[in-house]
């Protein structure tokens, strides 16, 4: 049986050379999809255009309501310096409301020896070093208006607290990358703490722990090999969500007890987990994305609510 799949590829993001491969793909008689137009009732919209949330489905990014929608959506994933790669988004922004793929043999290697994702399958801690809380973007960012989310002032300095009624450590903050300094400063000035500006490497080595939410750098020190807290209400729906420590006593290195923290078992699960969740533009261009997880959306295709904006 053939999914009916409408594809946008007339965004400004798909207007690079790299979406020829899609275009080439979209013409060829293809056994597992059928190309439609939008009134065509389509089973699932594939973009990889990540502002189309905005306009199609503002409560998913606004909430954490148990919306499924059937838009499939990608976006940057930065989990290294040398590979593109991109995050899917299957039907919502929330890991909890999603649908877990099924790990994919083998695809958790391809991460690290071809696209260069770092992976220690221990745990790297300096019982000496800094707590490094690193926010989401905070200013127009996607989950500005979500105040579950480690975005707002309010709940930075709350984890600020979190930290100075368990620990001795000294805190740091490390901007995202699209966040001003200034935004920061009676923060900054109020807790006398400073910007982290650290390369990862560094940030591993100086670090006890970094407080992350559902910025890529949650995952991507994760892996490198970070102890990573989270304190948000609800951690469920973060990338993080499933690997984080959550316990604020551990925050003070000497109650670090080792069957607190995710095992090397976990954190090998959580690799293959993300490897379901992290492709190339090629993989998604020429086919190998859409191919890999057909059976998966077959199955479970009644279980997306469809959506019937225009997104032409």
């Amino acid at each position: 049986m053939k999914l009916k799949l409408k594809v946008i590829h007339s965004t400004n993001r798909m207007k690079s050379e790299i979406s020829n491969d899609l275009r080439e793909y979209l013409k060829k008689e293809n056994q597992y999809y059928e190309f439609v137009g939008v009134k065509d009732d389509p089973d699932f919209v594939l973009c990889h255009e990540f502002r189309i949330w905005k306009k199609a489905c503002p409560a998913v990014i606004i909430t954490n309501k148990p919306i499924l929608t059937n838009i499939i959506v990608f976006d940057r994933f930065k989990l290294n310096n040398k590979t593109a790669l991109r995050r899917l988004y299957l039907g919502t922004l929330s890991l909890k409301n999603t649908l877990d793929i099924p790990f994919i043999p083998g695809r958790a290697e391809k991460l690290i020896n071809e696209y260069n994702v770092e992976f220690n399958k221990n745990f790297i801690y300096n019982k000496e070093g800094v707590i490094v809380i690193c926010p989401n973007r905070h200013q127009s960012g996607w989950y500005s208006c979500n105040n579950s989310t480690l975005s707002s002032l309010e709940e930075i300095e709350r984890n600020i607290k979190i930290i100075k009624e368990n620990s001795n450590l000294n805190i740091e903050i490390r901007i995202h990358p699209q966040t001003h300094e200034y935004s920061l400063i009676k923060i900054l000035d109020k807790y006398n703490i400073t910007i982290n500006t650290d390369d990862f490497d560094t940030l591993l080595k100086r670090s006890y722990c970094i407080i992350a939410d559902r910025s890529s750098i949650a995952t991507k020190m994760f892996l490198k090999g970070s102890i990573v807290f989270n304190f948000q209400n609800d951690y469920e729906h973060s990338i993080i969500g499933r690997a984080c420590v959550r316990n604020p006593k551990l925050l003070n290195p000497d109650n670090l007890l080792l069957d607190e923290i995710p095992s090397e078992e976990d954190r090998y699960n959580y690799l293959q987990f993300i490897a379901t969740q992290t492709y190339t533009d090629d993989e998604i261009n020429n086919g190998y994305f859409l191919e890999t997880l057909y059976p998966f959306l077959l199955k479970n295709k009644d279980k997306f609510t469809k959506l019937k904006e225009n997104f032409s």
